[in-house]
This record gives C-alpha cells, sequence and structure tokens, in this order.
C-alpha cells in the first residue's frame, strides 16, 4: 500500500483521499493504528474511520460522542451500513447489525455486508438467519 501512495504522486487528491481512507479502514480491520487519520476531516468516511479507531482503542464514549455528530439522513445506505456496523461494535446490540446488513443490502454492496455478517456470527445468531441476510 504504501508502494501505492508513491506511485500517486500523479494522480487526483481525491484517488490518493480514497486510497488512504482504505489502507486506514484494513488498518481498523486488523486492529491497527491506521497511518492516515484526519482527525480535523468532515468526510463522513474519515469521521467513521476515527470513530472505528476510537473503538479499538476501548474509547468508547468519545466514538458515540463523533457518531452522534452525523446526521443519519444525510447518509447514504454504504455510509449507513458502516455508521450501523459501527454501532454494533459498540452495542453488541443484534439489531445494529441488522441495521447494518440492511443499509449494506440497499447500497448493492455485498463485500462490505460481510462485516456485519461475521459479528453476528459471533453473537451466535443462528446460521440459518445469517445466510437468509446474506442473500
Amino acid at each position: 500500500m504504501a508502494k501505492g501512495l508513491l506511485i500517486s504522486k500523479n494522480m487526483p487528491l481525491t484517488l490518493v483521499s480514497s486510497l488512504k481512507r482504505s489502507m486506514n479502514f484494513l488498518d481498523n480491520v486488523w486492529g491497527k493504528k491506521p497511518r492516515y487519520l484526519d482527525m480535523n476531516s468532515k468526510h463522513v468516511s474519515d469521521i467513521h474511520e476515527v470513530a472505528f479507531n476510537l473503538i479499538n482503542e476501548g474509547q468508547i464514549n468519545q466514538a458515540i460522542e463523533l457518531l452522534n455528530t452525523l446526521d443519519l439522513d444525510k447518509l447514504s445506505f454504504n455510509q449507513k451500513g458502516f455508521h450501523f456496523y459501527l454501532k454494533g461494535l459498540i452495542s453488541k446490540n443484534i439489531v445494529d447489525y441488522c441495521e447494518s446488513v440492511k443499509n449494506f443490502k440497499k447500497s448493492g454492496d455485498s463485500y462490505y455486508r460481510r462485516l456485519p455478517l461475521m459479528q453476528l456470527k459471533n453473537l451466535n445468531v443462528d446460521d440459518c438467519i445469517i445466510e437468509a441476510m446474506a442473500a
């Protein structure tokens, strides 16, 4: 990934930002400290990545406060999918993960939909329900 950033010198800034956000997400998923967090950004994806990092660091109250700054009505279905996934990481509430799956499904995203499905499995939700949600 670092090699990708070196190559990115001649790429549009939006592409570089997307690459950094993807790297932050992967770091968060694997429980590593994200390398490119933008703590001052107002971009929804950056806010989600900062909140994800706070969750990973056990700073739950700060993560909740940060997530609560976002207006759900203004988020895309994909962004809502991530939002409810992060809420589920905090609450361990099946309903939050189901909302995440539902919104990822509405967005047409089958890849990220796996994240809340894996968490539902970890919460011992019956496999037949998870399979139905995955379809």
